[in-house]
């Protein structure tokens, strides 16, 4: 469960030294391929770990559903609360950065229209 949080929390942190534009819809496109590809990942280790060590080989679907539940949860929790440290404590100008970009990405598709 913790190795979940601990993908995640890395992954951001990458993002974060590399000063990604998250309005990029490349970036957007790949990010969601990522974060979804580590959960799906997740989630089926998790409940392999669970049949394997807990249930002797044999688990049924509810059990199944309910292990892998449980790891995202786990996983995006401790991901939102390195996110909630990183705007709040760490760097506080974080925020306002990305949303001065993203107006300014408007602006710019906007004034390219208009011409």
């Amino acid at each position: 469960m913790l190795i979940g949080g601990l993908a995640l929390i890395t992954f951001s942190v990458l993002l974060y030294a590399m000063d990604v534009s998250i309005f990029n819809p490349v970036f957007a496109i790949v990010n969601f391929l990522v974060i979804f590809g580590v959960a799906i990942f997740l989630a089926v280790l998790a409940t392999n770990k669970m049949r394997d060590s807990d249930f002797g080989g044999k688990i049924s679907y509810l059990q199944a559903l309910i292990a892998g539940f449980v790891v995202l949860v786990i996983a995006f929790y401790l991901n939102n609360i390195f996110s909630y440290i990183l705007t709040a404590f760490i760097d506080p100008e974080y925020m306002p950065r990305l949303v001065d970009d993203f107006f300014y990405l408007i602006w710019k598709q906007s004034a390219r229209r208009n011409f």
